[in-house]
């Protein structure tokens, strides 16, 4: 493999097992300069009309984890990596997770310009077929009205 466009922790990672170059920073990757979503919370229609107030809770959890994130990066490594232990069963060394956690930017923003542009470049790859670039329609898909009640403080 000649390249390859990863998320992080990934990239990181492999540069610093000596197994990669990174060729074009996170933050420097056009179009967006890396504005891409790395995690994106999700819920069906069904849900959410059933469960708002759970569906709320959880942005709310996520934008509790950010601020605190934010505010004690310390504190967060550690928790992070626990994280990572349970879920993969496997953690990741501090200095790695700190090294990634810098070069993205770590926000509860989202930008539907980022999802489109990552949509189509799924429809150019063929990861998304029987769709045309522009024939392109998430807006049934991005609904972003529980997450601005949640910063409004709803």
């Amino acid at each position: 493999m000649d390249a390859t466009l990863i998320p992080e922790p990934w990239g990181t990672q492999m540069a610093q097992e000596g197994i990669a170059t990174i060729l074009v920073d996170w933050n420097k990757i056009p179009p967006n300069n890396g504005d891409y979503p790395l995690t994106i919370l999700t819920a069906s229609d069904d849900f959410i009309k059933k469960y708002p107030n759970a569906v709320k809770g959880a942005i709310k959890a996520n934008q509790d984890a950010i601020d605190f994130i934010k505010k004690n990066p310390d504190q967060a490594y550690p928790l992070i990596n626990k994280e990572l232990q349970e879920l993969s069963g496997k953690g990741m060394d501090l200095a790695l997770i700190k090294a990634a956690v810098s070069h993205f930017s770590v926000t509860s923003d989202v930008s539907k310009e980022a999802i489109e542009e990552m949509a189509k470049v799924s429809i150019d790859a063929g990861y998304i077929k029987d769709v045309k670039k522009e024939q392109l329609d998430l807006s049934k898909f991005v609904d972003l009205t529980l997450l601005g009640d949640v910063k409004n403080g709803k």
